[in-house]
């Protein structure tokens, strides 16, 4: 059996449509047919599960008590909690709300932007690394994805706290920081 490849965690993974030998393991980018749903490289077809109305709302209702409950368990254990477990769906909710509504392409894929900025960054002099975001976002444009940042309102403030080694600081941005900011939000791509 052939084994994959190893590649960085920041490298993107290279488009791959040609079919894979009987005995390869498939770790590959593909592009699926809208028509056909083939997997270009293991020749499995992908099942469209269309919901109907009834399973789309019990769905719906699951995923809103799941994300209150979840919040509420997350505050818990931290020992605060600013509100009760229905602000976590009324923010689902607004983001559901926000994704109908806009315009444009739809989103291929979505970045977890605070994980992204702080990935390796947990040393005395690290910080939330904007750089780091722009790395992903080109990353995934080059390979035909139309990326949408997801950051907690405070990474997109002047400065903010940020917790790095043993001690918070007040990180302040640079104007290159500013700049990818303003940037993914000129272009639709960033949900605060």
């Amino acid at each position: 059996m052939k084994l994959p490849k190893p590649i960085h965690l920041l490298a993107g993974v290279a488009l791959n449509n040609e079919p894979a030998e009987n005995d390869e393991l498939v770790v590959s980018r593909v592009s699926i047919a809208n028509k056909t749903g083939l997997c270009p490289r293991s020749g499995m077809r992908l099942r469209l599960i269309k919901l109907d109305k009834d399973h789309r709302s019990q769905l719906h209702s699951q995923l809103m008590n799941l994300s209150g409950e979840r919040y509420q368990e997350f505050t818990e254990k931290r020992k605060f909690s600013r509100h009760d477990k229905s602000y976590a769906a009324k923010k689902l909710n607004d983001f559901s709300d926000w994704l109908d509504k806009r315009k444009g392409k739809p989103f291929t894929a979505i970045v977890d932007g605070a994980n992204v900025a702080y990935y390796m960054q947990n040393y005395d002099k690290g910080r939330f690394n904007y750089h780091q975001l722009q790395f992903m976002i080109d990353a995934l444009e080059s390979m035909n994805e139309n990326p949408l940042v997801v950051l907690p309102q405070k990474y997109c403030t002047p400065s903010f706290k940020v917790m790095m080694g043993s001690q918070f600081r007040t990180q302040k941005l640079t104007e290159d920081e500013k700049d990818i900011l303003d940037s993914l939000t000129r272009n639709g791509q960033l949900y605060r």
